[in-house]
């Protein structure tokens, strides 16, 4: 459907009755708009002044309700019938496969006592909260009167207005999206990618030592100079948070290690949420987000040499991201100056601010956190000096964080 025939549509409801009479409607290709134009031309500001707050609150509400995903935006936003099932949904813990009877059966053993109860463990723990902002914009009255004499002004008009509340849209979405990005690292289960492995690389336990032995370095006594030194045999060298992506063979383990986890999270499991139920991850609801320093590093020294691509491959789609939520002063993120996270967090009911730093990466269920928006009718007000009007677009925006679903975190600590 074009803009113009939406546009007709829209008006036709009730501004064009209105203002032009029942037997007046706009044309789909608003071949006709040049009547309507010329009646409001004469009427006062405050004549019209209800009909183009309807005006505008229509364009805002076919944004708001015809918004449609973007492979650039985390999947984080669910419409209002979803957010409902999701914050209202129970988790049961599963039967664990471990420590059970069923391996232990005993012949003539009784197993159903009647004076025992026999539930499950039931748990509805999510973390919601709703927030309210507004998109303030002003639109003069003589754009008004010449947007509606011809097609093209309406349009003009209608682009202007959507723009400068789709722009706001995303403005306010991304900002909460990497909020919800930080909760979910910040509340995840962490695993610290340089730690393990230089662990492994000096055989420190609980690394497995058998890793640091893998590679020997070499002494040599050169004979023609009495000069004994050790050749570089490849054995792996510890790394820190600021050069580990310049290290292959710790970018081979990190990405060998990620995708061994992202393995296991589809199996039922409390190692991966916040241990109180059982759960899995569904493969489709997966969600993987890295830190765009991390994984161009990746990409470029590791994915991109031939000899090691079916090795290093991530399989399946993820998302990169510059920052979690803390943009540095410096103009070139780093993966030590775009790895940081921070969230607040109610402890006893005191908001507390808590960090998360070198954050790499987060896998997440898309039912761990999310959000939905709800828009309010426009309000208007006319500034008879200014001769403007200021349209007040409020969302009611709610959210939630649910970590008894999967979310682990990847950090270079």
């Amino acid at each position: 459907m074009s803009t113009l025939i939406q546009i007709s549509e829209m008006m036709n409801e009730s501004m064009i009755p209105a203002i032009m009479g029942e037997e007046f409607t706009l044309a789909p290709d608003l071949s006709n708009i040049i009547d309507f134009g010329t009646v409001i031309s004469s009427m006062t500001a405050d004549q019209f002044k209800s009909y183009m707050g309807d005006f505008v609150a229509g364009v805002a509400k076919t944004i708001a309700d015809t918004r449609t995903y973007s492979p650039e935006r985390i999947p984080f936003y669910i419409d209002s019938q979803e957010y409902g099932g999701v914050v209202q949904s129970l988790k049961i813990d599963m039967f664990e496969t471990q420590d059970s009877n069923l391996f232990s059966l005993v012949d003539g053993q009784t197993y159903n006592d009647v004076n025992k109860y026999f539930g499950t463990s039931v748990s509805n723990k999510v973390y919601e909260k709703a927030v309210t902002y507004q998109i303030v914009k002003s639109i003069p009255e003589f754009m008004y009167k010449k947007a509606f004499t011809s097609a093209e002004g309406v349009a003009t008009l209608v682009a202007y207005i959507e723009r400068t509340i789709r722009n706001s849209l995303n403005r306010a979405e991304s900002a909460l999206e990497h909020n919800l990005l930080a909760a979910l690292a910040i509340g995840g289960k962490e695993i610290q990618l340089v730690t393990t492995y230089n662990n492994m690389v000096n055989g420190v336990s609980p690394a497995d030592p058998i890793f640091a032995a893998i590679t020997e370095d070499v002494t040599v006594t050169d004979e023609s100079t009495p000069v004994t030194y050790t050749t570089a045999a490849g054995k792996p060298a510890a790394v820190t948070a600021a050069n580990c992506i310049y290290n292959p063979h710790f970018m081979r383990w990190a990405i060998y290690t990620i995708k061994t986890v992202s393995d296991a999270l589809p199996f039922v499991n409390k190692k991966y949420n916040d241990g109180t139920v059982s759960t899995w991850l569904n493969r489709e609801d997966r969600v993987r987000v890295f830190n765009s320093a991390f994984i161009n590093a990746y990409e470029i020294y590791l994915k991109a040499d031939v000899y090691n691509v079916d090795q290093v491959d991530i399989v399946g789609a993820y998302y990169k991201t510059p920052f979690w939520n803390v943009q540095p002063e410096a103009l070139i993120p780093t993966i030590e100056n775009s790895t940081s996270a921070e969230y607040q967090i109610e402890v006893e009911e005191v908001p507390t601010n808590t960090a998360l730093n070198n954050v790499i990466g987060v896998v997440f269920d898309r039912y761990a956190a999310g959000y939905t928006e709800t828009p309010i009718p426009v309000a208007t007000s006319y500034n008879a000096s200014g001769r403007f009007f200021n349209y007040f677009h409020d969302v009611d925006v709610r959210y939630f964080v649910d970590l008894r679903n999967t979310a682990v975190t990847f950090t270079l600590n």
